[in-house]
């Protein structure tokens, strides 16, 4: 009872009291332990009790099983497995499940597979543990052969159908999704979310309306999924619906909100989106205060990004690297190249964050932006690390921006051999050419795409027309 209620002190006092604790004794103290991850605390109560001449049994090991999958400790995993070996203890059915559990999520599948053939009894969970293992390697063809053998509960077709939708094979999700007896609302979130993970937009709205007509009601999970696909699709009618729909059902978790935030951003409203922001009464999360500051960069609004970002400082939550690429990129749109620089040395000299890829490809697009080529070009030289095809491609879009023919071509000629298949990089050459009405070398660039079988990534634009999407493709 004590343990059920979490009182530690009482659990230790009442045990200390016992003049002989046998191994069930033992096992609570144990199982409270591994549920609130105190893994030393483990260890030591099992020696104590083997010092104590107790034997572990069969509940005692599945805790440590439990335990060593917890602290990521594949090698205390299978010395539970060789001591319940040598000392030939019964194989219970839970123990044996959760051996193959830990076997699948450690990636033996060799091992988990030997330890479920010598089952006798196979449950649906021991079918399910050896599904998600196959899966989790990407083995989607073995996890098939497996699938099509066990017993099926929901639990095994959403494991299922979640390994192909992580996979991007949507098309077997959905071959998966329409054979199920009985669809929960983990099925429904698993396609929906599926289909905004691979940008299948439409598919996504449709499947929730279809949702929406077989009475189900959304979750969170749901709801963080539909503000993806509203604010990607730029549905925003769509969006406020689901907005009201939150509030009126008092929704109030932080992943939802900031999901909302996002939405209203990406959907060209960012005063709505800081409306939400500043109803979030509790103390926000630095992913909450990033997601605003992002939101106001893309929506040209710079310096109010760098105002949210220097109060953000000042109530105490310290910036990450996805903030620091959020104000970065408002400099760059906002041309302040002195606030850029700034920013970019505070990144490690105040918040100790060293600069990725990313943020050097920012500053190369800031200078860039600015006209201040030669001094992007000495930037990237300067860098600790050798430049990225991101970067260098960074430098040559400010190029085409500034109609510098000579530096475009030779770093075109850089940016090609790092990265010969990116058709981006040929197309910036080729405009910049067409810029400067050379239009023998420009069409001589699109002729060695041709040659070469690299081809340009369809555009793609949605409109919404008497409330459906329609996607229109620019080739």
């Amino acid at each position: 009872m004590y343990a059920k209620f979490g009182y530690f002190v009482e659990i230790m006092y009442l045990f200390d009291e016992m003049p002989e604790p046998d191994v069930v004794s033992w096992n609570v103290v144990i199982d409270y332990f591994v549920k609130n991850d105190c893994f030393d605390e483990v260890l030591a109560a099992v020696n104590e009790m083997c010092w104590n001449g107790v034997e572990p049994n069969a509940v005692t090991l599945l805790g440590l099983v439990s335990c060593s999958l917890k602290m990521g400790d594949f090698g205390l995993g299978k010395l539970i497995h060789l001591y319940i070996m040598k000392r030939g203890i019964h194989m219970s059915e839970n123990l044996g499940n959760g051996l193959i559990d830990m076997y699948a999520k450690f990636g033996d599948m060799e091992s988990a597979e030997k330890l479920f053939d010598r089952m006798q009894m196979k449950t649906v969970f021991s079918w399910t543990s050896l599904l998600d293992g196959f899966i989790q390697k990407g083995e989607l063809e073995r996890a098939g052969v497996v699938f099509n053998q066990m017993p099926k509960d929901t639990t095994a077709w959403n494991v299922m159908l979640s390994g192909y939708s992580e996979a991007g094979d949507m098309s077997s999700a959905e071959t998966i999704f329409r054979a199920m007896p009985d669809r929960d609302l983990v099925s429904w979130n698993t396609m929906i979310l599926g289909y905004t993970q691979n940008k299948m937009y439409m598919k996504s709205l449709d499947l929730l309306r279809e949702m929406l007509r077989f009475g189900l009601k959304p979750d969170r999970i749901t709801l963080v999924g539909l503000f993806s696909v509203c604010g990607y699709a730029g549905v925003l009618h769509i969006g406020e619906a689901v907005h009201s729909f939150m509030e009126k059902q008092n929704i109030k978790e932080e992943e939802v909100e900031v999901a909302l935030l996002d939405m209203y951003s990406k959907c060209g409203d960012p005063e709505k989106a800081l409306t939400v922001f500043y109803t979030i009464r509790r103390k926000k999360s630095v992913l909450a205060w990033t997601n605003m500051i992002v939101g106001l960069a893309m929506n040209g609004l710079a310096n109010e990004a760098l105002m949210l970002f220097h109060q953000m400082c000042d109530e105490g939550t310290g910036p990450n690297e996805i903030t620091y690429l959020g104000v970065l990129c408002a400099c760059s749109y906002a041309g302040l190249v002195k606030g850029g620089k700034w920013l970019f040395n505070a990144m490690s000299k105040v918040h100790g964050i060293s600069p990725r890829s990313e943020h050097y490809g920012c500053m190369v697009d800031l200078l860039g932006r600015a006209g201040l080529l030669e001094e992007a070009e000495m930037f990237i030289q300067d860098m600790p690390e050798k430049a990225d095809a991101g970067i260098w491609g960074a430098l040559l879009g400010a190029c085409r921006m500034h109609g510098e023919v000579q530096m475009g071509e030779r770093i075109a000629k850089i940016v090609t051999q790092m990265d010969p298949y990116h058709s981006g990089r040929y197309i910036l050459l080729s405009n910049i050419y067409a810029a400067e009405n050379r239009w023998f070398d420009a069409e001589k660039v699109r002729k060695k795409m041709k040659t070469e079988g690299i081809h340009k990534t369809p555009g793609f634009s949605l409109v919404e027309m008497k409330g459906e999407m329609h996607q229109f493709i620019v080739t």
